[in-house]
């Protein structure tokens, strides 16, 4: 019998308007529109490993899901979600508006990239739109943001209860996560909570030694998201 994988992804490619300056994808990124592997390539990709997982993430390796037509996205989910496969997409806030929220709600969760209180309105409508326990924030920690991300406003600011903080793969920075160590492990990642709020401390680096998924690339490539460690090697 074979093994079950973690999960399954999907990845976005092309240019993102996010542009955010800690994006790992940058190095790789081409300039073309958005784009997904064919519906072909799913199709194949979704036949041979769908069986062998649980759960699909729609993301990102340069660009935005969301970016992509959204009747490409929404077919992607669709099939993701009669093959059995609880569906998720991750999305950055700035690329999203009232039509795009939409398109949100068929899937089963939601990873809304916040990194700043900036958009606390935004992000708390969205909630309120959407179930909250659809609803996970991940925010990448920064020499911009660190203080933030150290203190209990941000996390209290907002109405999701999860929450996801990755360390930053071109600074050197450890936070300090401001609610009690639970003792539970993430892909071997420490998690924090006061019993209300809930926060995964992510580190690429050694989460991916912990990963076994299988990851649809843009350009078809059925293989692992190999070009974390490669980045990690260059940016230790």
């Amino acid at each position: 019998m074979m093994n079950m994988f973690d999960y399954i992804s999907v990845l976005a490619g092309g240019t993102c308007k996010a542009n955010c300056f800690f994006c790992v994808g940058k190095s790789i990124r081409k300039k073309k529109p958005p784009y997904f592997a064919t519906e072909p390539q799913f199709e194949i990709f979704l036949s041979t490993y769908g069986r062998l997982a649980k759960k699909m993430s729609i993301s990102g390796s340069t660009s935005d899901p969301i970016l992509i037509d959204s009747k490409i996205l929404l077919n992607y989910i669709k099939k993701s979600k009669a093959s059995g496969l609880k569906t998720s997409i991750h999305t950055c806030i700035l690329n999203l508006d009232s039509e795009k929220i939409k398109i949100l709600k068929a899937a089963d969760a939601i990873v809304l990239s916040v990194h700043n209180l900036n958009d606390i309105d935004f992000v708390n409508e969205i909630t309120n739109r959407l179930k909250n326990d659809k609803i996970r924030i991940s925010s990448v920690c920064s020499s911009e943001n660190i203080d933030m991300i150290q203190g209990r406003d941000f996390y209290e600011s907002f109405k999701a209860e999860r929450f996801t903080v990755r360390k930053n793969v071109f600074e050197k920075i450890e936070p300090i996560i401001p609610y009690p160590e639970t003792g539970e492990k993430i892909f071997n990642q420490p998690v924090f909570s006061d019993g209300n709020k809930r926060i995964a401390l992510w580190d690429f680096k050694d989460a991916n030694k912990y990963i076994d998924a299988r990851y649809l690339w843009p350009d078809g490539q059925m293989r692992h998201q190999c070009y974390w460690s490669n980045l990690h090697k260059v940016n230790k």
